[in-house]
C-alpha cells in the first residue's frame, strides 16, 4: 500500500501540502532501499518529495494504453 506523493497546488491536491506530512514523507524516503513509481513523470515528483534518484525504479502499469486506443489485441 502506498500514498500518492504528487502535489498540484492549483487544485489543492496532495498529501505533501501539509508541512508535517511533507517532512515525514521526506524522512521516510531517505531511509528506503528502493522507491518504486509507475511512470517516468513520477520520477521528478519522487525526487521533489525527497527520494534519491539512485533508489527510484519505474514499474509501469500493466495496461498498454496504445493498444486500447488502437483497438489492437
Amino acid at each position: 500500500m502506498g500514498a500518492d506523493i504528487q502535489i498540484n497546488q492549483e487544485v489543492g491536491y496532495g498529501i505533501r501540502r501539509n508541512k508535517i506530512v511533507s517532512k515525514l514523507v521526506k524522512m521516510t524516503l531517505k531511509y528506503l532501499s528502493i522507491h518504486t513509481v509507475t511512470s517516468n513523470d513520477m520520477v521528478r515528483e519522487a525526487i521533489d518529495a525527497g527520494s534519491d534518484r539512485s533508489k527510484i525504479r519505474v514499474i509501469y502499469n500493466g495496461i498498454n494504453i496504445d493498444k486500447i486506443r488502437s483497438g489492437g489485441g
